[in-house]
């Protein structure tokens, strides 16, 4: 009976183990751009963003913030962020490869200038492997090493009970 509660639960936390969040800022000083978010290859989000005109103390231009969340899967994944901007001269893309946990919130913060972008990810690292398959392989890995470790539990306790009783008995 025991055994059935924990490969209920199992299944439950590997297949339903909810969703996380993926907290996007971009601070930029472009005046317009387009920005492309994929994630493992898909599509996610687009949007097109665009600077007030104002300027700090009428010479340095202000930099802008943007920002946006998305409901993602947890687990690995490779996050692509696409800016381009033909009014500033300005097309690149950037990739990292993210962490996320499930029930949490992870901010991806972008840094665009004139001059570059790049990505900031202060989340928890990732695997070495480059993994963008489907997440049930490592469902199903993580069930059947919960069903191998509950029966070596079992089988460890019936060895000592066993062992305590033949004490008992001599």
């Amino acid at each position: 009976m025991r055994l059935l509660v924990l490969v209920g639960l199992a299944v439950y936390t590997s297949l339903l183990g909810g969703s996380a969040t993926l907290n996007l800022i971009c601070r930029h000083d472009l005046r317009s751009a387009d920005i492309s978010v994929s994630i493992d290859g898909r599509t996610t989000y687009t949007d097109h963003i665009s600077a007030s005109p104002k300027k700090l103390f009428a010479i340095l231009g202000k930099r802008e913030t943007f920002s946006k969340s998305l409901t993602v899967p947890p687990g690995e994944h490779v996050v692509q962020v696409h800016l381009s901007s033909a009014t500033d001269g300005f097309d690149q893309t950037k990739q990292r490869e993210l962490n996320l946990l499930p029930g949490n919130e992870t901010t991806l913060r972008i840094d665009a200038h004139r001059n570059g972008m790049s990505l900031v990810y202060p989340g928890p690292a990732t695997s070495p492997t480059n993994n963008l398959g489907s997440g049930f392989p490592d469902s199903l890995r993580s069930i059947l090493v919960t069903l191998l470790g509950s029966a070596v539990s079992a089988a460890i306790g019936f060895v000592v009970q066993e062992f305590l009783r033949s004490r008992k008995a001599a």
